[in-house]
C-alpha cells in the first residue's frame, strides 16, 4: 500500500503530466501555425555571436552562431596556412565577429526533396551569412573548455571521421547514405543504444561509489551538452532523470507515463523537435516498445527486429521513398557487431588512442560488409509519396497484429506494401516535366501507367558538393514511385546536361543510354566506363526511338564543329500535342532543321541553350509558332540567361522559366492538358 504522502505525489505527477500535455499541445500548435518573425532585418553586414558548432569541408568552414538568434555562417578558407590557423584557434563557445553578406537560405529546387531552408527553419535559423572577414574572441566558460578539450583530443586521432560519428553524432565526413540504403544508418545516430552502453560502463566501473546514479545523471547531461542537446539524446537523458527522481520519491509511474513526460517536455522546449527525424525515430520506437511492455508481449530477437523495422517504415518512406526489406536481417547482423565491437572499440580508442589500429581493422570489416550488401538490389522497394492517412491505417494494422494478435492481418500489411509500390502504375496520364536543376537541363517523360520512363539530360553543377543535385533527382523520381529509367537520353556532352549521370547510376536503375552523334568527349568516355562495368547498353546517332505508344524523332541534320549544335534535338507527338526539345542547339542547327523537316505549330517547346542569344532565331520561331515555351535556367546565373532578345522573340508564346516558376509539369489525359508548377 502506498502512503497518503506517496499517493499524493503519484497523483500530482499524473495531473502534472496531463497539464504538461495540454500546455505542450497548445504551445506546439501556436509555434507550428504562427509565423516566426526573425530578429534580423535581412541587410546586416556584421554579426557577432557565440560559436555553437563548426565543421570543415575542403576549403570551407561552416559555423552555427548564437547571435540575436541562431545563424549559419559560411567562410571560404583562402589557403592551407589559414586553415591550419583556424583549426588551432577556433573553439566552441568563442565569440566570433564576422563581416559579409546575409541572405535567405535556398529552398529545394525539386519537389519532395530535402529542403535546406525548412531544415534550418525547424532549427530556428532564418538566415545564412557569407563571411568575408572574421575576428575571434576567446571565452573562459568551463563547460566549453571541457568540450573543446574532448573535441581536440578526438581530432588528434587519425581517421577520426567515424569516431566523431559514433561518439558525437557528427556525420558530416561520413557518407551516411551508404548505410541508409541498407537500413542501418540509425547506428550512427546518437540514441538509446549509445547511452545504454555509456550507462552500463559507468555503473560497472563506479559500482561501489555512493550516489553513483546522481553522478551519472550529471555526466549524461554533460554528454547531451557535448552533442548539442540532440532530441534523441535528450529523450534518454530526461527519461533517466525522471526515473531517478520517481524512484527516489517512491512515486508509481509507468514507463509510458515517464516517456510521455519526456515527449511533451521536449515539445515544450522546442515544438520544432516534431520535425526532427531523430526525434521521430527515437520516440516512435520507444513508444512502440512501451506498448508491447504494457501488454506484457515478449518478442525474440528476430521478432523485435521485424517489429522495429515495420514500425519505422513510415518515417523511412516519408524521408527516403525507399525501404530495404533486407534491413530486417541486416540489423540482426550489424546491431550486435556494432554494439559489442565497433562502438566499444571507438569509446576505448578515444580514451586510449593506441587502440586506433584495432578499431580501424574492425571498422573496415563493418564498412566493407555494408558495401557488399549495398550491391544487392533484391529487397529494395520504392514507395511513392502518399498521404498521412495511409500511414495511420498502417499503424492501426500493426497495433492489431502485435498487440491484439490478429496475425492474419499480416496479409493486410503485405497488401498495403504492394499498393504503395504499384499504385502509381494506375495513373493513366502522360507527363512531361522540366526539372528545376538550376543552370542546367533535365526533363522527364512518363508514359501512362508508368510503363516507360525517359530522362532527357541530368543537369550538373560544378559548385555542388556531394552530388546534392543528383541525389535530389533520384529522390524526386522515387517519390513518384519510379524505380528505373528505361532510357537516359543525353543531348550532348556538356557538364550542365550530363554531369549528374554517373552518380545517378548508383541511385536508380538505368536500362539504356543514348548519346548524340559526334565523337565522345572525356566526360562521355568516363560515363561509358561506368556503363560497361554495370553492363548497361548504350547507343549513339539514332533517328527514331519507339517507346510505348510514342515515337521520338531525333532531328538529325549534319555534324557541326561544336558540342552545342550537335545536340540531340527531339520531336514527338502525344495525342494531338507536339513537343520539340532543342538541347543546346544554336541558330545554325535551327536553320538546317527547317530545311530538312516540316515542323510547325509546336504546342510545347523546350527553348534551346537556356535562352541564350545563340539560339532561338526569330525565323525559326515564326515557323514553329510554339504555344508554350519552357526555359531551363539557373537563378541569377552568371550568363544572364535568358536574354531579353530571346524573350521578345518568344513574346507570342506563354513562357515558363525554372528560375522563376520552379519545376514545370505538363499532364495530358483524355480531358486535355494542364500545366502545373511544382
Amino acid at each position: 500500500m502506498l502512503s497518503l504522502k506517496n499517493w499524493n505525489l503519484t497523483l500530482l505527477c499524473k495531473i502534472s503530466l496531463i497539464i504538461l500535455i495540454i500546455i505542450s499541445m497548445i504551445w506546439t500548435s501556436i509555434n507550428l501555425l504562427v509565423f516566426h518573425k526573425s530578429k534580423f532585418r535581412g541587410n546586416e553586414t556584421k554579426i557577432t555571436g557565440k560559436i555553437i558548432t563548426y565543421s570543415f569541408s575542403l576549403d570551407n568552414l561552416k559555423i552555427t552562431l548564437q547571435a540575436d538568434e541562431k545563424i549559419v555562417v559560411f567562410y571560404h578558407i583562402n589557403n592551407e596556412k589559414e586553415k591550419e590557423s583556424l583549426l588551432s584557434n577556433i573553439n566552441f563557445g568563442d565569440i566570433l565577429e564576422v563581416s559579409g553578406n546575409i541572405s535567405k537560405p535556398k529552398t529545394n529546387q525539386l519537389p519532395n526533396t530535402f529542403s535546406y531552408q525548412k531544415y534550418l527553419y525547424y532549427h530556428h535559423i532564418n538566415y545564412i551569412f557569407n563571411a568575408k572577414d572574421y575576428k575571434i574572441k576567446k571565452q573562459n566558460n568551463i563547460l566549453y573548455k571541457l568540450k573543446n578539450i574532448l573535441y581536440k583530443r578526438m581530432e588528434a586521432i587519425s581517421n577520426n571521421e567515424y569516431l566523431r560519428a559514433l561518439l558525437l553524432g557528427d556525420t558530416t565526413s561520413v557518407d551516411i547514405e551508404e548505410f541508409q540504403s541498407n537500413g542501418i544508418s540509425h547506428l550512427f545516430a546518437i540514441s538509446g543504444l549509445h547511452m545504454g552502453f555509456i550507462i552500463a560502463i559507468f555503473l560497472k566501473i563506479f559500482k561501489k561509489v555512493p550516489h553513483k546514479n546522481i553522478l551519472l545523471c550529471f555526466i549524461l547531461w554533460f554528454y547531451a551538452f557535448l552533442v548539442n542537446f540532440s532530441p534523441s539524446i535528450l529523450r534518454v537523458v530526461i527519461v533517466y532523470t525522471i526515473t531517478l527522481i520517481v524512484k527516489k520519491l517512491k512515486i508509481k509511474l509507468s514507463n509510458m507515463e515517464i516517456l510521455s513526460f519526456s515527449f511533451f517536455l521536449l515539445l515544450l522546449i522546442n515544438p520544432f523537435n516534431l520535425y526532427d527525424v531523430g526525434f521521430q525515430y527515437t520516440f516512435l520506437i520507444a513508444y512502440s516498445l512501451a506498448i508491447l511492455d504494457l501488454n506484457k508481449i515478449k518478442l525474440n530477437l528476430f521478432q523485435k527486429s521485424l517489429f522495429i523495422f515495420l514500425v519505422t517504415i513510415p518515417i523511412t518512406a516519408i524521408n527516403n521513398y525507399e525501404i530495404n526489406l533486407l534491413a530486417i536481417i541486416l540489423n540482426l547482423i550489424f546491431i550486435p557487431f556494432f554494439t559489442l565491437i565497433i562502438f566499444p572499440l571507438g569509446f576505448i580508442t578515444f580514451v586510449i588512442p593506441s587502440f586506433n589500429s584495432c578499431f580501424q581493422f574492425f571498422l573496415n570489416i563493418f564498412v566493407n560488409l555494408n558495401k557488399f550488401f549495398l550491391n544487392i538490389s533484391f529487397g529494395k522497394l520504392v514507395i511513392f509519396k502518399c498521404s498521412f492517412v495511409v500511414w495511420l491505417v498502417y499503424g492501426f494494422l500493426l497495433w492489431l497484429i502485435f498487440v491484439k494478435k490478429k496475425n492474419k492481418l499480416f496479409l493486410g500489411i503485405i497488401g498495403m506494401g504492394i499498393c504503395l509500390t504499384f499504385y502509381p502504375k494506375l495513373d493513366k496520364a502522360f507527363y512531361y516535366t522540366v526539372l528545376n536543376v538550376g543552370q542546367g537541363d533535365s526533363s522527364l517523360i512518363i508514359t501512362p501507367h508508368q510503363k516507360e520512363v525517359i530522362l532527357i539530360d541530368t543537369g550538373g553543377n560544378f559548385s555542388e558538393q556531394k552530388n546534392y543535385q543528383a541525389k535530389n533527382i533520384a529522390t524526386y523520381l522515387k517519390s513518384l514511385g519510379i524505380f528505373k529509367i528505361d532510357y537516359l537520353i543525353l543531348t550532348h556532352g556538356d557538364y550542365d546536361h550530363m554531369g549528374n549521370a554517373s552518380f545517378l547510376l548508383s541511385k536508380i536503375k538505368i536500362m539504356n543510354v543514348i548519346f548524340n552523334r559526334d565523337e565522345y568527349n572525356e566526360l562521355e568516355k568516363s560515363l561509358i566506363e561506368k556503363l560497361n562495368k554495370r553492363n548497361i547498353s548504350y547507343i549513339k546517332d539514332i533517328d527514331n526511338l519507339r517507346v510505348g505508344n510514342i515515337s521520338l524523332t531525333f532531328l538529325n541534320t549534319k555534324l557541326y564543329d561544336n558540342e552545342n549544335d550537335n545536340s540531340n534535338v527531339i520531336y514527338f507527338k502525344y495525342f494531338k500535342y507536339k513537343f520539340l526539345l532543342m538541347g543546346d542547339a544554336g541558330t545554325s542547327r535551327e536553320k538546317d532543321i527547317l530545311k530538312k523537316y516540316k515542323i510547325q505549330d509546336i504546342d510545347f517547346y523546350k527553348v534551346g541553350h537556356h535562352g541564350s542569344k545563340t539560339s532561338t532565331d526569330k525565323d525559326f520561331i515564326d515557323v514553329i509558332r510554339p504555344s508554350y515555351s519552357f526555359i531551363s535556367v539557373g537563378e541569377n546565373n552568371l550568363y544572364g540567361h535568358p536574354k531579353d532578345e530571346v524573350l521578345k522573340i518568344l513574346k507570342n508564346s506563354h513562357i515558363y522559366r525554372t528560375d522563376i516558376d520552379g519545376t514545370i509539369n505538363v499532364k495530358i489525359d483524355n480531358m486535355g492538358y494542364s500545366i502545373s508548377l511544382l
